[in-house]
């Protein structure tokens, strides 16, 4: 996995390899931010599993909002972006549950107060 910044200045994460769990996730503090979104861009064939954590170590399923159409999701297995909102979380994640091919591109902002 590649840590850089895209065009915006947002941390972007690589989730590439054929390993799934936790080595192979997308990982981003949630901070004071009330909310953030998640974009996953690429060509795969994969489920990304969403996560959170209030410790950094414990790792618990969660639902986002697929800003699409709205619906609540506990995975995604295509492109898009899905939103969060922090209820006291520290981190929240994207791990790959399972994997074909290809690669996932993931980035993730953070709301302001």
């Amino acid at each position: 996995m590649s840590l850089v910044l895209n065009a915006a200045g947002l941390p972007m994460q690589a989730v590439t390899t054929a390993t799934a769990g936790v080595r192979n996730a997308a990982t981003f503090p949630f901070g004071n931010a009330p909310s953030m979104t998640m974009a996953i861009d690429g060509t795969f064939s994969a489920t990304l599993t969403f996560e959170a954590s209030v410790d950094g170590q414990t790792w618990f399923a969660i639902g986002a909002t697929k800003l699409s159409d709205g619906t609540t999701v506990a995975t995604a297995t295509a492109t898009g972006l899905f939103a969060f909102t922090n209820t006291g979380l520290a981190f929240v994640r994207a791990r790959c549950s399972t994997f074909t091919s290809g690669g996932a591109n993931i980035c993730a902002g953070v709301g302001v107060w």
